[in-house]
Formats: structure tokens, C-alpha cells, sequence
């Protein structure tokens, strides 16, 4: 679902700073975004809290820490975010435009941890919709190696932050 969300604000990356213009609304999530991956909405835990950043650079920072401190976490108002207690689900999306900028998503939620929400006959109710797993024009099993462990490395990072956060 970060996917999809962060796809919707490819045409909305500030030159200067990174910051993302771009504010989906919030019944997206389960009138749009969770449909489409086959998410049953009673199972639709509530979205506490999301980052949008973007990089202009035309190359991929694949260092979870850059991308956490240079691209995600740039004033107070997103640290904020990632330090809200509520949080106890994280997951993250990557989109890159052609030639252009990347922009990443975190999104929160407050579901118990691997079971925010369940999908439609337990996954198997959808074969592919794109958006879902990696991005709008690719199949699931097209996406690149370094990026999915540059994601799944920020996730980790994510996760490791919150943990140390509530301390």
C-alpha cells in the first residue's frame, strides 16, 4: 500500500529539499489502496502515522541510513512521527521515475506486529494486482535485488529505531 501511495506523489518532489507536496485522501487506504492488494477491510488496522520524502538525485541511495537521515527524517515534524508510541507495524515503498527522482514512503500502523490486516482467502484471492508488492508497471518477480534489500534493510532500520525509541 506505501507503494501505491508513494506512486500517486511521482509528480510532486520539491527540487530544493525534498519535501513532498502530496496528501492522498485518508479513505484511500481502505477504499483504494487496500482493495486493490485483497486486504479484507474489517482486518484494516488504523494508519498512525506516514513519511513521504523524495530524492532528485538520479541515482539510488541505497544505504538505509542515508535514505532514513537525508531523504525520510529531515525536521522535527517527521522525527516526530517515527517517536509516536502508537506505532507498532511499519512498512515502506520505493518508487523511482525514469531519469527523475525517488521518492520513498514509511507508513505506520497500529495493528499487532506481521497482522495489521489479512488478505481475501489468506493471499490466494488475488494473482497479481499491480501496485501491491512492487510498483505499477512491474510483476512481483521483477523487482531488483539491491532494492528490495536496500528496503528491507531500511525496514529493518525502521523497526530497530522504534524499538530503541520506546526503550
Amino acid at each position: 500500500m506505501a507503494l501505491q501511495y508513494v506512486e500517486l506523489c511521482k509528480d510532486n518532489c520539491a527540487a530544493t529539499n525534498g519535501s513532498v507536496n502530496c496528501n492522498p485522501p485518508e479513505d484511500d487506504f481502505t477504499e483504494v489502496f487496500g482493495p486493490n492488494c485483497g486486504v479484507e477491510l474489517p482486518t484494516f488496522g488504523t494508519i498512525t502515522g506516514h513519511i513521504v520524502g523524495c530524492s532528485q538525485s538520479k541515482r539510488y541511495i541505497a544505504d538505509p541510513e542515508a535514505a532514513f537521515s537525508e531523504v525520510l527524517v529531515r525536521d522535527g515534524r517527521s522525527l516526530s512521527v517515527v517517536r509516536n508510541r502508537s506505532h507498532k507495524g511499519v512498512g515502506v515503498g520505493l518508487f523511482g521515475v525514469h531519469k527523475g527522482p525517488f521518492f520513498w514512503c514509511v507508513l505506520f500502523g497500529d495493528g499487532e506486529t506481521n497482522s495489521t490486516f489479512m488478505l481475501e482467502e489468506r493471499g490466494q484471492g488475488i494473482k497479481q494486482k499491480k501496485g501491491c508488492f512492487s510498483g505499477s508497471a512491474f510483476a512481483c518477480n521483477s523487482s531488483n535485488l539491491i532494492r528490495s534489500l536496500g528496503l528491507w534493510l531500511l525496514s529493518l532500520l525502521l523497526c530497530l529505531v522504534l524499538h530503541i525509541l520506546r526503550g
